[in-house]
């Protein structure tokens, strides 16, 4: 009797491990496309053999693993931080792309092309009123093209503000839920023990990685740290530091409670390239724009001050801006009338000689060795080498994520068809277990029968 007692015993042992077994692989099937979620298996342990010592073999149920990788983890964090980069800075400078024109047929470039040429139609005919007023009218619309180029650069920038006050409320939300999870895992234990915790905080920490560049650390209790790259905590244990935003300066910073300025610790994800777009890549783009509307404005009044008008007085302003708030933003016509223009040198009242000076704008050399149309083509040029790097880099940080991806799927993702697989094994391992308690079932009653 004892070896049917201990028979039944391991047989029956065996159905509560296979069904354990089972019920790890119907979560895995239920939960194969939950973010963060990997691949559980049920450890079987053997048992001691050795019957001297009571021990009869069998199998128990050891702990529940985990397929979890931590370098495919990492890995993925990273290209996606780095996609998170490329992505917001190709978003950020396609807003600027359509008024920086190549062609020279609109814009900026196409609105000096008309005023140098009315520049030249007065030196054919530089006491014709018509002439004089082209002139005039061709002002209005280098002024207006240049005001529109800064206010779209503006807008993009107060935009770009914006999105970083977005990008940090984000950051926020995301660190809350990670402290969140930390809690639950200090009041029930370690979130291995239960995967989809563990499942929601590994998502939790990868769309933060989106956000800017993070470090997460497991520690002895099941938590996770979460550090900026530059070393700054943003969740430990339950607790999380928020990120404050300050657009309030000439330049847009993070700072936390106490005021610590952080802003160069965020130099990847999609809050860093929304800084790098805020701080350097817009101003130093609306600074090129400035410098050349105030230099052709100054080239002309200055022109216009060393010549004659039809009165044979000194030639009145054409443009006019304010330095402080820009040139680019600023710039306007002046109330100056066609009788005004100096098209005339003082020497030779009624002549042309001035009109030639001003026409000659067209090609002299102004800003770093190029002409007024060429110092234009510079930062277009310079705006579209951004944008066409951004998209490339972009499509590369994609290529890159998705091979990080299926990397981290080949190492711990669940796939169907080995779940089949297992389900077929342990579902025979149970009907076996059965059969056998019916076989030693029987055996015990024939024996008791017998007995009788």
């Amino acid at each position: 009797m004892p070896g049917f007692t201990v028979a039944i015993h391991a047989a029956a042992e065996g159905l509560r491990v296979f069904e354990r077994s089972l019920a790890t692989i119907q979560n895995n099937v239920t939960n194969s496309s939950t973010p963060g979620y990997v691949r559980q298996r049920q450890a079987l342990v053997s048992g001691a053999f050795e019957p001297e010592k009571g021990l009869y073999g069998g199998i128990s149920a050891g702990p529940r693993e985990t397929s979890r990788d931590d370098f495919a983890e990492r890995v993925v964090r990273d290209r996606t931080s780095a996609f998170g980069y490329q992505d917001q800075l190709a978003a950020g400078l396609a807003q600027i792309e359509p008024v920086f024109d190549a062609t020279g047929d609109a814009g900026i470039p196409g609105a000096l092309n008309k005023l140098f040429q009315s520049f030249s139609a007065l030196t054919v005919t530089p006491n014709d009123p018509v002439a004089r007023n082209a002139v005039i009218e061709r002002a209005d619309g280098v002024a207006s093209a240049f005001r529109s180029t800064a206010s779209t650069i503006i807008t993009a920038r107060s935009e770009a503000s914006k999105q970083v006050a977005t990008a940090a409320g984000n950051v926020n939300r995301i660190a809350g839920l990670i402290a969140g999870f930390n809690a639950q895992s200090l009041n029930s234990g370690d979130l291995g023990a239960n995967p989809s915790l563990e499942a929601s905080v590994y998502n939790a920490i990868e769309q933060l990685s989106e956000q800017l560049d993070v470090q997460a650390i497991r520690q002895g209790d099941g938590t996770f740290t979460v550090l900026t790259a530059g070393g700054t905590p943003l969740v430990i244990a339950d607790q999380q530091t928020d990120l404050i935003v300050d657009a309030s300066g000439a330049t847009v910073q993070i700072l936390d409670s106490a005021a610590n300025n952080l802003t160069s610790q965020f130099t990847g994800g999609r809050l860093g390239s929304l800084l790098t777009v805020t701080n350097v890549v817009l101003p130093g783009l609306k600074a090129s724009v400035d410098l050349l509307a105030e230099t052709l404005a100054d080239r002309v009044n200055g022109l216009l001050a060393n010549g004659v008008d039809s009165n044979g007085q000194s030639g009145a302003a054409l443009f006019q801006y304010n330095a402080i708030s820009g040139a680019g933003a600023s710039l306007a016509r002046t109330s100056v009338t066609a009788a005004q223009i100096a098209a005339a040198d003082p020497g030779s009242p009624g002549g042309n000689g001035n009109a030639l000076n001003l026409a000659g704008l067209s090609s002299s050399i102004e800003l770093g060795g190029l002409s007024f149309a060429g110092s234009y083509g510079s930062i277009a040029a310079g705006v579209g080498r951004q944008i066409a790097a951004a998209k490339e880099n972009q499509g590369v940080q994609t290529q890159l994520l998705t091979q990080a991806k299926l990397l981290r799927q080949d190492r711990s993702g669940v796939s169907l068809d080995e779940e089949a697989t297992k389900l077929l094994e342990y579902q025979r391992a149970y009907q076996a277990s059965a059969r056998m308690i019916a076989v030693l079932n029987d055996l015990t009653q024939t024996l008791i029968d017998t007995l009788r």
